[in-house]
């Protein structure tokens, strides 16, 4: 496919010309080194690239709690507003509230989990090794 088709180009040009993913949720990109291509599965690139619409608490698992051992988490709000819960040094949970247009940090090893406040677009730069992830926090 070409980049004039709206996707990823074929054979050797594909480091040469601009391409466009699949619009959605399922629109998952990964870093591997110094190129980006399609998530092909889990452990397939160093970090996943994504951009979905958050109409909702579920649409982001506000019910799971996340902790990424393998890195730090980028998340870019373009549109809404959300809630971004996680537990501090001293083991409370707090709460930073996040409205676009904003960038966030979440610290490898932090527990965190989203909420939507408003209806949002979110981006995430997320590290693709161990993720774990609870119904609660843990310490």
């Amino acid at each position: 496919m070409t980049a004039d088709e709206g996707g990823l180009p074929d054979g050797d040009r594909a480091e040469r010309v601009p391409w466009t993913c699949e619009p959605g949720r399922g629109a998952m990109l990964g870093l591997h080194g110094e190129t980006i291509a399609p998530l092909a599965g889990p452990g397939d690139a160093l970090r996943m690239i994504g951009l979905f619409d958050a109409p909702d608490d579920a649409s982001v698992h506000a019910h799971v709690w996340e902790c990424h051992d393998a890195g730090d988490e980028l998340l870019m709000v373009a549109r809404g507003r959300l809630a971004l819960d996680f537990v501090d040094a001293t083991g409370a949970v707090r709460t930073l509230e996040i409205t676009a247009p904003c960038l966030a940090v979440v610290p490898s090893r932090c527990w965190h989990r989203l909420r939507v406040l408003a209806p949002a677009v979110l981006a995430f730069v997320t590290p693709m090794g161990r993720t774990r992830r609870s119904a609660q926090p843990l310490g």
